[in-house]
């Protein structure tokens, strides 16, 4: 779900960088997003995502504004830069290795006029 006023995304487990592009362009904006549209949301992002939008959006991960974890344990925590800081830091760009994330917030941006293809 998009929180235009706030210009965040909940984004869920198992949510591709399509589902991602398309919910962030209803509402006028675009998230740091892969090349890939069938790729996934979570590992795409965990794991550093790095997409055409880099230069103006920063890597995915830095993009994370919070997260739902669950922990090897079984306890499910809420992890920001305010709750759970440690964790914050290392899921973003730590991939899988501290936890599940069954879901997270991440930061959306003003869409611009942007032109892009491939050079051979």
């Amino acid at each position: 779900s998009v929180d235009r006023q706030s210009r965040t995304a909940i984004v869920s487990g198992g949510a591709k960088v399509n589902d991602v592009a398309a919910a962030a362009a209803a509402h006028g904006l675009v998230a740091a997003l892969g090349n890939c549209g069938e790729v996934g949301m979570g590992g795409f992002t965990l794991g550093g995502g790095h997409g055409p939008l880099n230069g103006q959006c920063g890597l995915a991960a830095d993009n994370v504004v919070g997260a739902e974890v669950v922990l090897a344990g079984g306890r499910c925590v809420t992890t920001d830069p305010n709750e759970e800081p440690e964790l914050f830091w290392a899921i973003r760009g730590g991939g899988g290795n501290f936890g599940v994330v069954t879901s997270m917030r991440i930061q959306l941006h003003e869409a611009r006029h942007m032109l892009g293809g491939l050079i051979l």
